[in-house]
This record gives structure tokens, C-alpha cells and sequence, in this order.
């Protein structure tokens, strides 16, 4: 199992804003907690917003003959 966590970071939620701690699982979200704590092996986003759940599908469909 692969855990990676975003702490220190405005987390961008469909319905607040809050700083915390996002806990991922195998690629998966399996937590989000509130407060500025650091845990051990988090990764510090120092406050920059993560929007879990989103999906960028920015892309220039001139570029793709490229």
C-alpha cells in the first residue's frame, strides 16, 4: 500500500475551503482532515490549494499533429 499525504494545504471542497491534511491510499482519497499539523512524511504544501478530485482536461487540440 503507497500513502501519500498533502498537509499545510487550502483544501478546495465543493462546499468549503478549509487548511489541512488530504490522505491518499494507493491513488486513492481516504481522508481529509482540518488543522495546520505536520504529520510525519507529509508532503508541506505550505498553504498552496489542492482541489482533490479534479481532472485538468486543459489541452490544445492544435498541438496534437504535433
Amino acid at each position: 500500500m503507497t500513502q501519500t499525504l498533502l498537509a499545510n494545504a487550502t483544501l478546495v471542497l465543493p462546499d468549503a475551503t478549509l487548511r489541512g491534511t488530504l490522505r491518499m491510499e494507493d491513488g486513492r482519497i481516504t481522508d481529509i482532515t482540518s488543522g495546520s499539523a505536520l504529520p510525519k512524511g507529509a508532503i508541506d504544501c505550505g498553504g498552496e490549494l489542492v482541489m482533490p478530485g479534479l481532472i485538468d482536461t486543459h489541452w490544445h487540440t492544435m498541438l496534437a499533429a504535433i
